[in-house]
C-alpha cells in the first residue's frame, strides 16, 4: 500500500512539473493575474492616447508681449519680433502625453520644435532652444538689419477638451533672448507672451 501511494504522488508531481514547463511564467501569470504580456499593455496605452486626443493641429494666437523693451517713456516698445511671427498661426503637436513635440512651422527653415508633457488634468509644459535669424526692415533708425539670437523658451498652461472633442489651450511663453548667441548680458532680454490655441484637427477633433 505504501509503495502504491509513493508511485501515485510521484505521478502527480511529474504532471504538475510538465504543466509548468509548458506554460512557464505565462502559465502562472494567467492563473494568478501576473501576466507579463507587454503587447496588450502597449495596445491599451495607445487606445488611451487616442481617447485623450491632445495631439493634432492647432491655431495659435499670441497676446501682447512684454519685455525686451527699447526706448523710454511713451516711446518704449517691446521687441516682440523675436517671438510673435513664428508663434502665430499653425502649431503641430505630436507624440504621447509624457513625450510631446510642439512644432511651430513658421520658425526658421524647418520650423521650431520644442518638447513637453501634459498630465491627465490638462496641465501642459513645453520648452527648448532654437536659433532665430531674420532681416528687419528697420531697427533703431537703421534699415535692413540682420538679427540673430539663441531663444530659450519655456511654456506652461492648461488645456480643456470641449464637447466636440477639440482642445483649447491657454498659457504663456517665457523666452530668453541671447542676441548674437554671445552669452553677454548687456544685449540679452526676456519676453513674456501669453497665448491661446484652438485645435483644428486631431484624433477626436475636426473643426474645419
Amino acid at each position: 500500500m505504501r509503495a502504491e501511494m509513493i508511485v501515485l504522488l510521484a505521478g502527480l508531481m511529474a504532471c504538475t512539473n510538465s504543466k509548468d514547463a509548458e506554460g512557464g511564467a505565462d502559465y502562472w501569470g494567467d492563473e494568478y493575474g501576473g501576466s507579463t504580456d507587454t503587447g496588450e499593455r502597449a495596445e491599451n496605452d495607445a487606445v488611451d492616447e487616442a481617447k485623450f486626443g491632445f495631439t493634432g493641429k492647432y491655431q495659435t494666437i499670441p497676446g501682447t508681449a512684454t519685455g525686451c523693451t527699447v526706448g523710454e517713456g511713451e516711446d518704449a516698445e517691446s521687441e516682440d519680433f523675436w517671438v510673435v511671427y513664428w508663434a502665430t498661426g499653425l502649431l503641430k503637436i505630436d507624440g504621447t502625453k509624457d513625450a510631446l513635440t510642439y512644432l511651430f512651422p513658421l520658425g526658421g527653415e524647418e520650423g521650431y520644435e520644442f518638447s513637453g508633457t501634459i498630465n491627465d488634468s490638462g496641465a501642459f509644459t513645453m520648452g527648448g532652444e532654437v536659433i532665430f535669424e531674420d532681416t528687419l526692415s528697420e531697427r533703431e533708425g537703421l534699415v535692413d538689419v540682420d538679427v540673430m539670437a539663441r531663444l530659450t523658451m519655456s511654456g506652461v498652461g492648461s488645456g480643456e477638451k470641449q464637447p466636440n472633442g477639440c482642445w483649447t489651450l491657454s498659457g504663456a511663453f517665457t523666452v530668453m533672448v541671447d542676441e548674437n548667441d554671445d552669452e553677454l548680458d548687456f544685449n540679452n532680454c526676456t519676453l513674456e507672451v501669453p497665448f491661446e490655441a484652438y485645435q483644428l484637427e486631431g484624433d477626436q477633433c475636426s473643426s474645419i
